[in-house]
């Protein structure tokens, strides 16, 4: 079972970072595979415990998951477990503030359940690939949404 781990550097507050990791609307906008709109059940409130989070479905219809929240740490960490048909993952974000400079460091961990093991090797490369672009997705939302605070506050 390996691990995929991507970090990144972002301007901002680890707060404003964490709001886009546990606002359901946000969380659309930089996660690759999610859809606007499209809500599972739950309250919006990120709590431990927490299952079937307020949070967009994955754009393809066959994926039926069961996400709960297994840590949370405002400002701090979260980590989420979803067990489907094929697979558990354990997904972590770790946050670490300096100087205004927040680094969000994303571990996803997959097992994979009976004949799903034959993609591991060619899913778990696929893995590391989407969540290094969907850091760098939540980096430019985040830094824009502190452009345009900024702007506003100056105007």
């Amino acid at each position: 079972m390996p691990t995929s781990i991507a970090t990144i550097q972002i301007k901002a507050p680890a707060d404003e970072v964490y709001r886009f990791l546990v606002t359901p609307h946000l969380i659309s906008e930089w996660v690759s595979g999610l859809r606007p709109g499209k809500r599972v059940g739950g309250d919006s409130e990120i709590k431990l415990g927490l299952r079937s989070i307020d949070m967009p479905q994955p754009a393809t219809r066959t994926l039926k998951a069961n996400p709960e929240i297994v840590n949370f740490m405002p400002d701090n960490s979260i980590s989420m477990r979803v067990e489907s048909t094929g697979f558990i993952m354990h997904t972590r974000f770790h946050l670490f503030e300096s100087e205004g400079v927040t680094t969000v460091r994303q571990f996803v961990k997959v097992s994979y359940k009976r004949w799903f093991k034959l993609f591991a090797k060619i899913t778990n490369r696929s893995m590391q690939n989407r969540i290094s672009k969907d850091l760098v997705r939540l980096k430019n939302r985040v830094e824009q949404d502190g452009r345009a605070e900024r702007s506003q506050r100056s105007a």
